[in-house]
């Protein structure tokens, strides 16, 4: 069957552009009555044997060799010059099989080897192939909105997407053109995006009662069905999109940066209320006259950060200064949303460990860490009760516990140091 499907290769399926080669893979598989896994097994076949490796997820991404992808391309009567135009992965690995010139295909999963993605858009996918067909694109951070359709295009773990409409939220959708804006004028804005998602997600995770925009956005936007605290975990990065595009070009405004140098004065800030214009036009141009004072007292987390870094550029501008200034301390990273999700079903679960294990966490983000931490902390907390402070020296021990030792290094860490760990000390 597959020598002689192979050599029919009766319909044209033409790529979307920026499409993963597994979901272009799955839109041929349909026009031709088979699963994504039987396509992978018809292209690879030679004598009766198959060259597929992986997992098949409802995320994954496959990479194929030469000889399988001279294969598709005869299955769907696209030139390969076409093809290669269109998907971004389609050359990007070479496979081996058991003989350097057989087919072979891999499949992977995990942020760690397939790239940001999302649904493409149902109207345009149509528009395009002439049939409504699920598909799924490599998207950027700018690339999540599509303003014909209006309608967020929302990556979701182990899935193939969802889409989210957007016709009651403009604001998401200008919020789109203000970032291209941004990236066309500034060299800095990719960067200044990354230091504001982490920034947007710290503030997230607060919960201030005084915000109420998010919380309106977030439930007007959750599907019919949707478990609100998993829906809470996913819709992040769609409630928080406009005011991260504010915040991001907050930073790269080299106004802001000259106003804030007479206030450091060779100093670096204690808190965020030592430098008052960076909180007052952020809270300005956020529209929430509230978060100066709520900003005022902050002494952790990314913004904290970068305002220090700041700091440290406007007396040395170099190089290293500037690089430092866009570097997201491994700590503030956003953690992946499978991460994040199999947290959130532990929750609901009591806290009881899941049947299957947590997916390995990026750096920055060990639950090793944690723990030592956590030791660290249940000494620091009895050497303050038996003393009322924590001003240890280097040699200090706690119950045979080297304290001395760990406060030092927290307080080295303090710019990279998590929220709760802040909080805790």
């Amino acid at each position: 069957m597959g020598a002689l499907l192979l050599a029919a290769g009766a319909f044209r399926v033409t790529p979307l552009q920026g499409e993963m080669t597994l979901s272009f893979l799955g839109r041929i598989a349909d026009k031709y009555g088979l699963t994504v896994r039987s396509l992978l097994s018809t292209v690879t076949e030679v004598a009766g044997q198959q060259d597929v490796v992986g997992v098949l997820q409802g995320d994954s991404e496959v990479f194929l060799n030469a000889a399988a992808r001279d294969r598709v391309a005869a299955l769907c009567r696209v030139p390969r010059v076409s093809l290669h135009r269109a998907l971004p992965t389609w050359t990007r690995e070479e496979p081996l099989g058991p003989a350097k010139e057989r087919p072979a295909a891999r499949l992977h999963n995990g942020v760690e080897t397939v790239a940001a993605w999302g649904p493409a858009c149902p109207g345009c996918v149509a528009a395009r192939t002439g049939r409504v067909a699920p598909a799924r694109v490599y998207l950027a951070a700018h690339q999540r909105v599509c303003p014909r359709h209006r309608c967020w295009l929302m990556s979701v773990p182990g899935s193939g997407g969802r889409v989210v409409g957007l016709a009651r939220f403009p604001e998401v959708v200008q919020a789109q053109e203000d970032h291209r804006r941004l990236l066309r004028h500034s060299p800095i804005a990719g960067s200044a995006f990354e230091v504001a998602e982490a920034v947007t997600a710290w503030w997230w995770a607060q919960k201030w009662p005084e915000e109420t925009t998010w919380p309106a956005r977030l439930s007007a936007t959750v599907p019919e069905g949707e478990e609100p605290g998993r829906w809470r975990v996913l819709a992040r990065s769609l409630v928080t999109y406009p005011e991260t595009v504010a915040v991001a070009g907050a930073l790269v405004d080299q106004t802001m940066k000259r106003r804030i140098a007479p206030q450091v004065r060779g100093h670096l800030p204690f808190c965020l209320g030592d430098l008052p214009v960076l909180i007052s036009e952020l809270a300005r141009c956020l529209r929430r006259p509230w978060l100066a004072d709520r900003l005022a007292s902050c002494m952790d987390g990314p913004l904290f950060a970068w305002a220090h870094q700041c700091s440290k550029a406007a007396e040395a501008p170099d190089g290293d200064g500037q690089r430092l200034l866009w570097k997201v301390h491994p700590a503030h990273r956003l953690r992946p949303l499978a991460d994040e999700l199999a947290q959130r079903l532990q929750e609901m679960a009591g806290g009881e460990a899941a049947e299957a294990p947590l997916p390995k966490r990026r750096r920055g983000h060990s639950r090793q860490a944690d723990a030592a931490f956590e030791a660290g902390l249940t000494r620091a907390r009895a050497y303050a009760a038996a003393r009322g402070h924590l001003a240890t020296r280097a040699d200090t021990l706690q119950d045979g516990f080297p304290l001395g030792a760990w406060m030092t290094n927290q307080r080295m860490l303090r710019l990279g140091m998590p929220a709760w760990r802040s909080a805790a000390l």
